[in-house]
């Protein structure tokens, strides 16, 4: 009876990719989360062949560490989606707290902190660009951002962060404007589109999780005044 109920609770058993009953591969699958829920870094797709074979998935994140929390380890909301950069060497056996940290399937994470960059002399000199994070007034966004590195995590990023300043200098703050009334005016293309085809993201906040670096683009972006 022991070994059964250990068993249930194994989540070995979740991962193996050999299993033919449901496992880690059909929740990645219903999710369906494209990039890290936790940084929007890296893609996390789910990939299993037309012949079944388990291929890639994300890796799942225990918000509360199953080392602390054994009867939790297949709990569904205990299961985040995550890229392996975040789950095994950021978040790895953090503690996490709903009386401490948001949690990311409860709480609105998009609107409660926006990226932001700051310079030495020049904004143009990629060595001296930073990352910056700004979280509004909630403390417990902060701590999730904060063990996850968010900030530092970003910085390692600056070179994206000087194409999109470069954007601005040498297109103006006008860029979409004129792409959408001149260079692509034949095509019948929303704003929104010329956004997503321009900078390989989308504009919209629900759709962040489909592609990474959305969040970041967005917010540099629209401090730029590229978009409004």
């Amino acid at each position: 009876m022991k070994k059964d109920v250990g068993y249930v609770f194994s989540y070995d058993w979740f991962i193996d990719k050999t299993i033919k009953r449901y496992s880690g591969y059909d929740l990645a699958k219903m999710l369906d989360m494209p990039t890290c829920t936790y940084c929007n870094r890296n893609y996390t797709t789910t990939v299993i062949s037309k012949n079944k074979k388990k291929i890639i998935r994300p890796q799942f994140d225990h918000y509360f560490d199953k080392k602390r929390h054994p009867l939790l380890s297949l709990s569904f909301f205990n299961l985040i989606p995550s890229c392996s950069t975040c789950n095994s060497n950021i978040k790895h056996g953090k503690e996490f707290s709903l009386n401490s940290h948001i949690h990311p399937y409860i709480d609105n994470v998009v609107d409660g902190f926006e990226f932001s960059y700051s310079y030495k002399s020049d904004p143009y000199y990629k060595n001296g660009l930073k990352v910056d994070v700004n979280v509004h007034s909630d403390r417990f966004l902060k701590n999730f951002l904060t063990d996850l590195e968010i900030e530092e995590v970003y910085n390692s990023h600056t070179d994206i962060l000087y194409d999109l300043l470069y954007t601005k200098q040498a297109y103006s703050d006008r860029y979409l404007t004129i792409l959408e009334d001149n260079i692509l005016k034949g095509f019948h293309l929303s704003r929104k589109d010329i956004y997503r085809l321009v900078f390989g993201v989308y504009m919209e906040n629900k759709n962040f999780e489909k592609r990474p670096f959305s969040k970041f683009k967005k917010d540099i972006l629209s401090e730029l005044g590229i978009i409004s």
